[in-house]
């Protein structure tokens, strides 16, 4: 969400240096091409930090990239979206973004137009329009929990990041995510977590870049592999 403070250290600025060198290593950077990455991972694995280090690297190398958090583009209200979640909760998931939007704003990326959406003010907790002129920039980075699935019809490259219990439990805690008193939170996540299982077995034969945060390892894995880890 837009305001969100982002706390870059050594480790994630190691982290996406290594994801930036696959990234040249694909030659997926070529004349400027425009260029669509989706990065996944379980609440509190490092999405939104990763993001802004790699718009980081991407400016330094003389392209300029727009960080897009998928959780701006949810269908329900922030300030209501407790409330629907305990009267729907088999609908909790994957389909709650609004994936007609995100994938608009894919074409158009693609075809340089300007695009105007909305996003959620970390702060007020309420949607404003934003509009971008997407002739002038060259990489957009989704990150959210569902973003490399097949919902997002159009992705150059998929990436999936996850770190140890106890990293991701304190980033949900630092961010105000969690209550460890709040059992319905648990269901929630729960759930999000094996939509993501299934999403990822979906993706059996397509690559996706594995950044295991446990072992501190970055390899090309299919959906079925990474499906098997997490």
């Amino acid at each position: 969400m837009e305001g969100e403070v982002l706390i870059i250290n050594d480790e994630v600025k190691n982290t996406a240096s290594s994801i930036f060198n696959e990234i040249l290593k694909k030659e997926l950077i070529n004349n400027k091409k425009t260029l669509i990455i989706a990065i996944s991972g379980e609440s509190g694995s490092g999405k939104s930090v990763i993001s802004h280090e790699l718009s980081a690297l991407f400016r330094k190398n003389n392209l300029v990239c727009k960080c897009l958090c998928a959780d701006n583009f949810y269908r329900i209200h922030p300030k209501i979206r407790r409330d629907w979640r305990e009267a729907h909760k088999q609908e909790i998931g994957i389909n709650e973004y609004d994936w007609e939007m995100i994938n608009r704003i894919t074409r158009d990326f693609r075809n340089r137009e300007v695009s105007s959406f909305q996003v959620i003010d970390l702060n007020t907790q309420e949607p404003e329009k934003l509009t971008t002129d997407f002739s002038k920039i060259d990489v957009i980075i989704f990150d959210g929990l569902f973003v490399i699935s097949n919902n997002l019809t159009d992705c150059d490259m998929r990436i999936f990041l996850t770190a140890p219990e106890e990293r991701k439990k304190l980033a949900q805690i630092t961010r105000g995510k969690e209550n460890a008193n709040d059992p319905f939170r648990d269901y929630i996540t729960n759930k999000e977590n094996q939509d993501v299982k299934n999403l990822i077995e979906e993706l059996n034969g397509k690559e996706i870049l594995f950044f295991d945060g446990n072992i501190n390892k970055l390899e090309w894995k299919n959906g079925k592999k990474i499906y098997n880890l997490i």
